[in-house]
């Protein structure tokens, strides 16, 4: 596989987990997924 399309993947995996933990109000866990977003 393309390595730009691993880190993109991968970057769009931890979004989706920001925005359903967001959606279910679970801050906690929004804000360790966008940390690792982040650091992508």
């Amino acid at each position: 596989m393309n390595r730009n399309k691993i880190a993109i993947e991968s970057l769009s995996m931890d979004l989706l987990r920001v925005a359903l933990g967001y959606h279910r109000g679970s801050n906690k866990m929004t804000k360790n997924f966008l940390r690792e977003a982040k650091k992508r």
